[in-house]
């Protein structure tokens, strides 16, 4: 199917057309049905495809013929969840392109657009049901903390955890509803690095010319500075539970430590490709690390904040000949 996309010979062709919508539906229900939601990430490449090789006006078509056909084939509610994560990151990542920003800009982009688009959605489908935002993610937060003392029930033994669970669950709920924000930021920016490094590996494949040459994910940083948001989050962070100022604390540093899981990732990636790894090992730890989340984010927090402290990649050589 990409092939066929790729082909310039047969542009005039609806296939050409028609084949980023098909594919990009057929992902986005595969990912829905099968609960796989790395997979929504994937969905948006064909869209992307379509929207960088060609001009705003064909963007906004696809994303509209896409949506549509979310829309006929399941419902509403469907399309507009296709529409604001998968669409819109793609509709980002394109003008991003078109722009020529560096990567951690690109990144943003396609991380921060969805983001507001499921913040959106998510307060009109509330709102529709007569229920406010926040009163819908402490509803959630306390079916999950619900789900786990169930689950700590059935399994047995770690009397002490059932016990922390039943003493803390106020507590408990209200620090999941509190970082509801960040964690669908967190999920955006995941879903936007996996957008992008996907949509690179393709242009390369298939000679798409839909990537920038001078985005190097090896090399990538986290913005110096970052890491007084992150300390302001931690001070925020202790000031009491059930408060404003402590729920935004826990937020800055659930967001500050995803963009240095980033950073982590972005060292590993340098070390894979220092020692010139073959591209089937990498892909199998890229899978590991997706697959061990959220274990994986805290090692690449933590490894991303000692990169930014030590400069872990840096050059031996390039330090001697600085000294000299």
């Amino acid at each position: 199917m990409i092939g066929v996309m790729d082909l310039q010979r047969q542009a005039s062709s609806p296939l050409y057309h028609l084949a980023p919508i098909a594919l990009s539906v057929f992902l986005f229900f595969v990912a829905v049905s099968f609960k796989i939601p790395y997979a929504l990430a994937l969905a948006g490449v064909p869209l992307y495809y379509s929207m960088a090789r060609h001009g705003r006006g064909y963007a906004v078509t696809v994303a509209i013929g896409a949506a549509l056909a979310v829309l006929i084939i399941g419902d509403t509610l469907l399309a507009l969840w296709f529409t604001s994560i998968c669409v819109v990151m793609a509709l980002a990542a394109a003008e991003a392109l078109r722009r020529r920003t560096g990567l951690g800009m690109a990144v943003a982009i396609s991380a921060i657009s969805p983001f507001l688009a499921v913040i959106i959605i998510f307060a009109i489908t509330a709102q529709g049901a007569g229920e406010g935002m926040f009163h819908t993610a402490r509803e959630v937060s306390e079916r999950v903390v619900a789900n786990m003392m169930e689950q700590q029930a059935q399994i047995g033994g770690h009397k002490e955890m059932g016990q922390f669970l039943k003493s803390e669950r106020e507590t408990l709920v209200w620090v999941l509803s509190a970082v509801f924000p960040s964690v669908i930021f967190d999920m955006t920016l995941l879903l936007a690095l996996l957008h992008y490094l996907m949509t690179r590996a393709f242009s390369i494949r298939f000679g798409w010319r839909a990537h920038m040459p001078d985005h190097d994910l090896t090399r990538w940083r986290a913005p110096n500075k970052l890491v007084w948001v992150g300390m302001a989050g931690v001070a925020l962070a202790l000031t009491g539970v059930n408060t404003f100022t402590a729920a935004l604390g826990l937020n800055l540093l659930l967001a500050t430590g995803m963009v240095y899981s980033l950073q982590g990732l972005s060292t590993v990636h340098h070390w894979l490709y220092k020692v010139k790894t073959p591209l089937g090992v990498n892909n199998l730890l890229y899978i590991l690390l997706l697959v061990a989340i959220p274990w994986s984010l805290m090692l690449l927090c933590s490894l991303g904040l000692i990169d930014a402290m030590l400069d872990l990649r840096k050059d031996p050589d390039e330090g001697l000949a600085q000294g000299n």
